[in-house]
Order: structure tokens, then C-alpha cells, then sequence
């Protein structure tokens, strides 16, 4: 298989202008530069193979795009979750703890009162701290 590679490099205009001080003479010129035209021909599929492979390139950066976002999503959806289970446990711990501060503040009527021993009121304040 051979194709061919086509380069085509840039025209260009130039003019030019010219005045004589001494006796009053002028000139001017004008000039067009045509493209310069170069084949590369390709026995060998070298253009063929780069253009393949810049395809190729081009697919597998898609790929990897698309890869990333749903790996993005993924991780996003695994920590909203994550968080809606802590602020769970959080608002179950507050809860605990206010009952376990409530009991104590019985106990420790209580044991004023001498209605309990000293052995509750440690377990009352032990339940606090284990909160």
C-alpha cells in the first residue's frame, strides 16, 4: 500500500517603493511568491501507520475520559453515602449521650437522697464516659 503525503508552504505578496532625493525619481515594484508544492511518497505506510496510530491514541484518551468520570461518580456516590451514615451515627450518639447524662442526673438525686449506693452513681457516670 503507498499513498502520498502532500505539503504546500505559504505565498506571499511584497511591493516595494523608492524615492530619489537627488533628482526627484521614483520606483516601484511588485512581486508574488508562489507555493512551493512537495510530495512524500509512502511505500512503506509510514503516514498511514502515524495516522492509525494517532487514531488509535486519540481513542484510548477517550476511553481513559470516560473511565475517570465514572470513576469520579463512583467515589462521589460511595461518600455521600459514607456521610449520610455518619451524620446517622453522630445524631444516635447525641441521643445516647443525653440519655446517659439524663440517668446520671436521677442517679445522682437519687444517691443525695440516699435512695442508691455510691456504686450507682459511678455506673451512671461511667456510662457518660463511655459514650
Amino acid at each position: 500500500q503507498s499513498q502520498q503525503g502532500v505539503r504546500i508552504s505559504d505565498a506571499g505578496l511584497t511591493t516595494r517603493r523608492s524615492f530619489d532625493l537627488e533628482d526627484g525619481s521614483s520606483s516601484s515594484g511588485f512581486g508574488v511568491n508562489f507555493p512551493s508544492l512537495s510530495y512524500e511518497l509512502d511505500l512503506f505506510g509510514k503516514l498511514a501507520n502515524q495516522t492509525e496510530a494517532a487514531r488509535w491514541e486519540a481513542l484510548a484518551s477517550e476511553e481513559d475520559l470516560q473511565a475517570t468520570a465514572q470513576s469520579l461518580i463512583g467515589t462521589t456516590a460511595q461518600l455521600y453515602w459514607q456521610l449520610g451514615y455518619l451524620n446517622e451515627r453522630y445524631s444516635v450518639v447525641q441521643q445516647n449521650l443525653a440519655t446517659a447524662q439524663r440517668t446520671y442526673d436521677l442517679v445522682n438525686v437519687q444517691y443525695r437522697a440516699g435512695a442508691v449506693s455510691g456504686l450507682d452513681l459511678t455506673q451512671a457516670e461511667q456510662a457518660i464516659q463511655s459514650q
